[in-house]
């Protein structure tokens, strides 16, 4: 029956005796054999002191306290204790320092305080003295009650804050809860430099998770917000369009540029690209606003998958869990062409088609918008245009590192040579866009007339570097050929390093003409007719750099 259940040998019985009960304990001696009284108390470490007193064995499965030598020193140490961490949520709820108040709501409470007390109190208390009462935060907003010394009056709960309407049931939010987090998103500081300043001007700031959660929800908005005010840009772009009477107005030209979370390409860690993110945008080129009308980002970062991982679960990012942040997985590379597909998507998506994309050299992104268009068209294709300064870049490079002959420039030494082949590299660049830019204002733009002109353009352009400036008044465009007004009078690049001529080899003419057609050539002036470039692209990527905040572990919000 229930209850029957023999009992255990060892259960605890009434009146059982302890085996240690009316023993003595021997007093302990030390080394000298004299009694020692005294008692030893071992203090137990905090976690950052018993990281500093230990470290790991070298087969790695035992904590160690060593010596300079490496030998195990004969110290008891407790495990660690845990000690509340400098960023915890716990916060006094007592108004010390400097607080945030709305200054409106401040002057309201004043006035319905004097007011509320002359009412009830004036013949007893005709001198009030005010103190405030029950404080209470909400994070960086304060409400408090206020009340007398003197007298038993006891106002209503005044807030130092205004609402935010979330269109839920229960207490609202502080609206300055959403502005600090709305901020840091166009600055380089992240929650906890924000804490850290917050605390130097006496000001009680809020626990580092509710931050991040405001951060994040503030993310998300700031995120609906671009999407709809992109998509309202992309809509001006088409009405500039009617406007012009344009046959095709929802045809429009971008320029496209990635940016990725690197200042290096390689990495001596991993195969690949040294990036964990990537972004791309779509800026059209129909107007001189040069609106952004489109975004896309390759995120690889989630730090609530590696904090799954990192405890056991079986986790894959992307998507693979709530909140997840990575879109890209770990192992995949990042692509232009990816990017450009997506941005296409979008636009598409609107009805717009791409004509012309214009991007850097090895920008691949102008294929992906081409595979996007083709869901709406097709047949479509969208014509790649060339950035002009991007040109000008490689074209220095490919100047700067060519092998000319040992005599073509002047200098008795080879550093000095190599400081003329610079400046002669530079002037090459300066040079071969002052001819684009002449030839498209002499001719207005006429591409016919220019293509024609450019063999001409290039002949003469060689010989006057090689000294002879007979073709230089008819067809060099920039070199008159006259003793004071030629080219190496007007470059200052020249005469300011004393350039005055170079002796040039057949084969130094044939490498200069080359060069000159990286810029010049028939093709390259076709691609750069449109005067388009990605320049605004990579100064708001510049931008993105300065205000990202650069702690790693913060970046999941991007």
């Amino acid at each position: 029956m229930k209850g029957d259940t023999k009992r255990r040998k060892d259960h605890f019985q009434p009146g059982h005796i302890p085996k240690n009960k009316g023993h003595t304990l021997m007093p302990v001696e030390d080394q000298a054999g004299h009694p020692n009284d005294q008692t030893v108390f071992t203090r137990r470490l905090t976690t950052e002191e018993f990281k500093l007193v230990t470290k790991h064995s070298h087969d790695g499965r035992s904590l160690i306290a060593s010596d300079t030598e490496d030998r195990p020193c004969p110290v008891r140490i407790l495990r660690p204790s845990t000690v509340p961490h400098e960023d915890s949520d716990s916060e006094p709820d007592n108004i010390e320092g400097n607080i945030i108040i709305d200054v409106l709501l401040m002057v309201k409470m004043w006035n319905s305080v004097f007011s509320l007390h002359a009412e009830k109190h004036y013949e007893t208390c005709k001198i009030p003295e005010f103190d405030l009462d029950t404080e209470s935060k909400r994070a960086m907003g304060w409400s408090c009650f206020v009340w007398c010394a003197k007298c038993s009056y006891r106002s209503p709960l005044h807030k130092f804050y205004r609402e935010a309407d979330t269109n839920k049931p229960g207490p609202k939010p502080a609206l300055v809860n959403r502005y600090l987090p709305s901020a840091l998103c166009g600055q380089s500081v992240s929650t906890k430099g924000a804490r850290l300043l917050l605390r130097h001007l006496n000001i009680p700031a809020r626990a580092k998770s509710g931050m991040q959660r405001q951060a994040n929800l503030v993310s998300k908005k700031i995120t609906a917000l671009n999407k709809i005010d992109m998509a309202e840009k992309t809509r001006q772009v088409v009405e500039v369009n009617h406007l012009r009477e344009d046959a095709n107005p929802s045809t429009i030209g971008i320029a496209l540029d990635g940016r990725y979370n690197s200042t290096s390409f390689g990495s001596a860690k991993k195969p690949g690209m040294n990036a964990s993110q990537g972004m791309s945008l779509g800026i059209e080129t129909s107007t001189p606003k040069k609106w952004i009308v489109a975004r896309t980002l390759q995120n690889k970062l989630c730090w609530t998958g590696a904090w799954l991982r990192g405890k056991g679960y079986d986790v894959n990012c992307p998507g693979g869990h709530p909140d997840c942040t990575a879109n890209t997985d770990r192992y995949d590379g990042l692509s232009e062409h990816a990017m450009g597909k997506n941005i296409g998507d979008q636009l598409t998506s609107q009805g717009i088609l791409v004509k012309y994309a214009t991007t850097d050299g090895d920008g691949t992104g102008a294929k992906g918008i081409e595979e996007a268009m083709q869901a709406l068209d097709p047949m479509w294709k969208v014509e790649r245009l060339a950035d002009p300064t991007h040109l000008g870049k490689a074209q220095f490079r490919k100047s700067n590192s060519a092998k000319f002959s040992e005599s073509m420039f002047p200098g008795r030494t080879r550093l000095m040579r190599a400081h003329s082949q610079k400046i002669f590299s530079q002037d090459l660049k300066a040079r071969s866009s002052l001819i684009f830019k002449d030839l498209m204002k002499l001719h207005n733009g006429n591409m016919d007339i220019i293509t024609k002109r450019l063999p001409a353009v290039l002949d003469a352009t060689v010989a006057c570097y090689s000294g002879d400036c007979s073709k230089c008044k008819q067809h060099s465009v920039v070199c008159s050929g006259g003793d004071s007004n030629n080219w190496w009078t007007r470059s200052m690049l020249l005469s300011v390093n004393k350039i005055h001529g170079l002796q040039m080899t057949s084969d130094d003419e044939m490498l200069v003409l080359e060069l000159l057609k990286m810029k010049l050539s028939t093709n390259t002036v076709q691609s750069m007719r449109l005067n388009t470039s990605t320049q605004k692209n990579e100064g708001c990527h510049r931008t993105l750099n300065v205000f990202i905040a650069k702690v790693p572990e913060l970046r999941k919000k991007c």
